[in-house]
């Protein structure tokens, strides 16, 4: 009695090879056409040159998560200090944690946002009640925030549309703060 069949070995060779001939043509097609998007993540503080009178006494930080192809953010408009250096960290401060009442009632509740980053440029959604100190829009569908932005070495460059309003921005990417000990 031979252990060695022929037929069997014949078939669990070609079975064997034509998974190997297969996974070896998925790795090569993965490596040439599937690329992941750049890595945006983070603290954004957008400036324009022509903002409104409305915003030109706020601080308006965008800050993106990152997952994959999927971006959530949060656009956060908060009065400006008179130290632009300490700006940055006074925001990042605020939004983490709020010292009193006083501060709570003063803070506007973050616009939240969404979009996907399947190409360049890329979009963020959301659809904000009101936009700093500027007048609200009464008809809904005149409400969506809409951030079409360029991500160019960790800067954003696009423009935010929000009502009958239009900006030209840039980002420049803050670099996160050492936890406090």
């Amino acid at each position: 009695m031979s252990q060695f069949n022929l037929k069997s070995f014949i078939f669990y060779g070609g079975m064997i090879g034509s998974v190997l001939v297969l996974f070896n043509g998925v790795t090569a097609y993965g490596e040439r056409n599937l690329k992941a998007p750049a890595k945006i993540s983070g603290d954004y503080l957008l400036n324009s040159s022509d903002l409104p009178t409305c915003l030109q006494s706020e601080t308006i930080l965008l800050t993106i998560a990152q997952s994959g192809i999927y971006l959530t953010g949060k656009l956060t408009l908060s009065p400006k200090e008179t130290n632009p250096v300490a700006q940055p960290l006074a925001t990042a401060k605020a939004g983490k944690q709020a010292n009193s009442a006083s501060a709570n009632k003063t803070t506007p509740k973050p616009i939240q946002l969404h979009g996907l980053m399947q190409s360049q440029p890329f979009s963020l959604v959301g659809n904000p009640t009101q936009l700093g100190s500027c007048p609200q829009v009464d008809s809904p569908t005149d409400n969506t925030l809409t951030l079409q932005l360029q991500s160019q070495e960790k800067s954003l460059v696009g423009q935010l549309r929000w009502a009958n309003l239009t900006l030209n921005i840039t980002g420049q990417f803050q670099e996160p703060l050492l936890p406090e000990h």
